[in-house]
């Protein structure tokens, strides 16, 4: 421990010039220098506390236009399904025409407003995504089928297009980035490995019900099947990690901070 006494020469030389400036000074002018020096790291704490909020602000709002996109592409995604399906019981011949016109209806009147918006703006490069979904979806409506084959092929690269389009959405609006863990797993469960788990179960129903129709096809059909299905296990797994890891962050969250629950 270090004792400094008047006339130390250690005090004299790094205080002195102080000491003679303070002495120097009238009161008003010692006030404001010990007023300025005080005010100083306040200033800077308050830019500090200002900056983080408006950086937190803008990137709420950028959350809030990917919830906005995603709010658009989810229904595009349903329709297409639907669409698919019945193309599959249309070579049960037990399609029904009013759900593929509704679904086809659906999905051009989506696509038509997204491309509409991403005209006048495109913030997340959206644009190319969409030109391959319009591609994909036209040659899967205007598509003849004879198998199941050929359905899946076509409404794949739909699929595939749309969840490029989630997860370019995702990323860029950092709904897929956000710092809370629990809200970061969350949205990926949320809008990449439901979604994805949805559209494979789209074609294992189909085929399941192809070939509980067509059972000599069984043979044919049996490795598609085992593929959508460990497809299947392996997003129901992320899912259910997902959820786990939002949980267990979340309870540790509240443990911290002392949260019971009401």
């Amino acid at each position: 421990m270090f004792v400094f006494v008047e006339g130390d020469p250690l005090v004299t030389e790094h205080f002195g010039p102080g000491k003679q400036l303070m002495r120097s000074l009238r009161m008003p002018a010692k006030f404001s220098i010990i007023m300025i020096t005080l005010l100083i790291p306040l200033m800077m704490l308050l830019y500090l506390y200002v900056n983080k909020a408006n950086a937190d602000i803008d990137f709420a709002k950028n959350e809030r236009v990917g919830v906005e996109y995603h709010a658009q592409v989810n229904p595009i995604m349903d329709a297409v399904l639907q669409h698919r399906g019945q193309a599959l019981l249309r070579l049960l011949q037990v399609e029904d025409k009013a759900l593929t016109d509704e679904a086809a209806k659906t999905a051009d009147s989506g696509i038509a407003s997204l491309d509409k918006q991403l005209q006048a703006a495109d913030p997340y490069q959206l644009k190319a995504i969409l030109a391959k979904v319009k591609d994909a979806w036209t040659a899967a409506q205007q598509g003849t089928y004879t198998e199941t084959a050929q359905i899946t092929e076509k409404y794949t690269k739909v699929n595939d297009a749309l969840v490029e389009m989630r997860r370019q959405i995702s990323e860029s609006s950092s709904l897929a980035l956000d710092p809370d863990v629990d809200s970061y797993y969350l949205m990926t469960a949320a809008t990449d490995k439901l979604p994805t788990m949805t559209a494979n179960l789209a074609p294992l129903r189909g085929l399941v019900a192809y070939v509980a129709a067509y059972q000599d096809k069984a043979d044919s059909t049996r490795t598609r099947i085992a593929a959508f299905s460990a497809l299947i296990k392996r997003d129901r797994a992320d899912a259910k990690r997902c959820a786990r890891s939002s949980r267990t962050s979340e309870s540790r969250r509240d443990e911290e901070t002392g949260f019971e629950g009401v």
